[in-house]
C-alpha cells in the first residue's frame, strides 16, 4: 500500500519527515491488526462452537441442575438437618446445658455494685448498713454520694452446691438423650417413608406389566373373535378386566404421588418435588435375640432419659438436705457515703461469713423426701420400660425372621405364576383352555409379584425396625 502525503493529517509539511513517517506506521499497524483479527476469527468461532458443545455433552459443564438420587442416609441427613421438630429437641438440650452452666458458676465469686445520689427535705439520722455489719448511725446530710461494692465467695456449703450442680449435669444428659430418641425416630419414619416411595413404584411397575399383559390378551381375543374361534363373552370379560386393571394402575400412581409428597415433607422439601430413590435390600442375618436385648437396655434413649432424671431427682434431694447444714462463706467489699459529718467517709471490710439452719420444724426434710419420691417413681417407670424394650427387641426379631421365610416363598411363586400363564395362553391359543384360566393366571402372576415386592419391603423394614428397638439405627 501506498502512502501520500495527502493521507498525512492535516498540519504535516514537506520539512515535517519524523511526522510523515509516524503517520504512515499508524495506518499500517492499523491494516496489518485488521488482517489478523479477520484471519482468527473462525478459528475463535469454530472454538466457541465446540466449547459450547462439549458444555452441552458435559453434564459437569452444564449449568442446568441435574436430579439427583437419595439414599437413605442422605435422606437421613437432610431430615436431621431440616426437621422442625429435631430443631426444638436441638434447643431443649442446648436449655438444659445452659441451666447446668448456671449452676456450676454459683460454686464461684460474685461481685455486685450499687450506689446512688439522694436528696433530702431534712437531715436525719439514719443507720448506714455496712457488709458483714448489722449497721452503723450517721447523721446525713441532706444532700448526699453513696456507693457500695460487695463480692462474696462460698466456702463450704454442705455439698449443697456439689450435688446441685451434679442434678443440673444429669438433667442435661437426660436432654441429650431425649435428642437422640427424637433422632432416632425421625430417621426411623424417613426410612418408612422412603420404603413407602419404593414399594408405590414397585407397585406402579406391576400395575403397568398387568395392563400391557391383558392389553395383549384382550387384542387376541378380539382378533380370535373376528375370525369366530371364541365367543364374544370371551372379548367382554378380557375387556372388563383391562378396565379393572387400568383403573388399579391409576389408583397406584395417585398412591405413589401420596408417598412422594410424604417423603418431601419429612425431608422439608415442596411436596411436588420429584423423588429418586436407591433400590434397598434386606439387611444380613442378625444376632441372637438375648444379645440384642442386653446392647437395647445399654442403648435406648429412653432407659438413658429415665435413668438420668432419676439420678436428678436423687442429687436434688440431697443438695435440698444440704441446704439446712452448715455452710461458710467470705465476703468483703468497700462502702464510700459523702458526708460532711464524717471524718473518713468511705470503709474496707473483708470477713468469713457461716450460717446454719439447723431447726426448720421439718420442712426441709419432707421436701427432701418428696423429691426422693419422685426419683423412686422414675425408676419404677424405668424397670416397667425395660420390660417394654425386651417385648418390642423380641417383636422386631420375629418380624426379621418371618420377611426372610416369606422371601424365599414368594420367590420361588414369581417364577411358578410367570409360568403358569404361559401355559395357559398357549392353550387358550390351541382351543385346549379358557379365558378365565388366562385371566385367572394373570391375577395369579400379579398377586405374587406384588407379594414378592411386599416381602422385599416388610424385610427392609423389619430390620430397621429392630435397629429402632436396639437404639442403633
Amino acid at each position: 500500500m501506498k502512502h501520500s502525503i495527502a493521507d498525512c493529517p492535516a498540519g504535516v509539511g514537506w520539512g515535517d519527515l519524523q511526522s510523515f513517517a509516524i503517520c504512515a506506521l499508524r495506518q499500517r499497524l492499523g491494516t496489518l491488526l485488521a488482517l489478523l483479527f479477520a484471519a482468527c476469527l473462525p478459528a475463535f468461532a469454530q472454538s466457541e462452537v465446540i466449547s459450547r458443545t462439549s458444555s452441552d455433552t458435559n453434564p459437569v459443564a452444564s449449568s442446568a441442575p441435574l436430579e439427583q438420587t437419595d439414599s437413605l442416609e442422605r435422606a437421613w441427613t437432610e431430615a436431621i438437618a431440616s426437621a422442625h421438630r429435631l430443631k426444638a429437641s436441638h434447643k431443649s438440650s442446648e436449655a438444659a446445658h445452659e441451666s447446668f452452666r448456671a449452676i456450676k458458676a454459683t460454686r464461684y465469686a460474685t461481685v455486685t455494685a450499687q450506689g446512688g445520689h439522694f436528696w433530702l427535705d431534712e437531715a436525719p439520722s439514719a443507720v448506714v448498713s455496712v457488709p458483714g455489719s448489722s449497721g452503723l448511725p450517721v447523721v446525713l446530710d441532706d444532700q448526699f454520694w453513696a456507693g457500695q461494692v460487695t463480692a462474696t465467695l462460698p466456702l463450704f456449703t454442705s455439698g449443697r452446691i456439689r450435688r446441685g450442680i451434679d442434678a443440673a449435669k444429669a438433667g442435661w444428659k437426660a436432654a441429650q438423650a431425649e435428642e437422640h430418641r427424637e433422632t432416632l425416630d425421625l430417621k426411623l419414619g424417613v426410612a418408612g417413608a422412603y420404603v413407602s416411595v419404593l414399594r408405590a413404584s414397585r407397585a406402579v411397575r406391576v400395575a403397568d406389566s398387568n395392563v400391557s399383559s391383558l392389553a395383549s390378551h384382550s387384542q387376541n381375543v378380539s382378533n380370535l373373535h373376528v375370525q369366530g374361534f371364541v365367543a364374544r363373552n370371551d372379548l367382554l370379560a378380557s375387556q372388563v378386566v383391562l378396565a379393572d386393571a387400568r383403573q388399579r394402575e391409576i389408583q397406584a400412581r395417585n398412591a405413589l404421588d401420596l408417598t412422594s409428597a410424604s417423603y418431601n415433607r419429612f425431608l422439608v422439601r415442596p411436596l411436588t418435588n420429584v423423588v429418586r430413590l436407591e433400590d434397598l435390600t434386606p439387611a444380613p442375618a442378625v444376632g441372637a435375640v438375648s444379645e440384642l436385648t442386653t446392647r437395647a437396655f445399654q442403648q435406648r434413649p429412653e432407659l438413658v432419659v429415665l435413668a438420668e432424671q432419676a439420678n436428678a431427682l436423687r442429687q436434688q434431694a440431697r443438695s435440698v438436705r444440704a441446704s439446712a447444714l452448715p455452710s461458710i462463706g467470705v465476703s468483703g467489699g468497700y462502702l464510700h457515703l459523702e458526708n460532711s459529718y464524717l471524718e473518713r467517709d468511705h470503709v474496707w471490710m473483708a470477713g468469713i461469713v457461716g450460717s446454719w439452719n439447723f431447726f426448720d420444724s421439718g420442712l426441709t426434710r419432707h421436701k427432701a423426701r418428696a423429691v426422693e419420691d419422685q426419683a423412686d417413681a422414675a425408676n419404677a417407670m424405668r424397670a416397667e420400660a425395660m420390660s417394654g424394650v425386651s417385648l418390642q427387641v423380641r417383636q422386631a426379631w420375629l418380624e426379621v425372621d418371618e420377611t426372610r421365610q416369606r422371601l424365599e416363598v414368594t420367590r420361588d411363586a414369581v417364577a411358578q405364576a410367570e409360568e403358569n400363564l404361559n401355559v395357559a395362553r398357549d392353550r387358550y391359543r390351541t382351543g385346549t383352555g379358557t379365558n378365565t384360566e388366562v385371566l385367572d393366571a394373570e391375577t395369579l402372576r400379579v398377586r405374587s409379584l406384588g407379594n414378592h415386592d411386599n416381602a422385599i419391603y416388610d424385610s427392609v423394614m423389619a430390620g430397621l425396625r429392630l435397629r429402632r428397638a436396639v437404639g442403633d439405627l
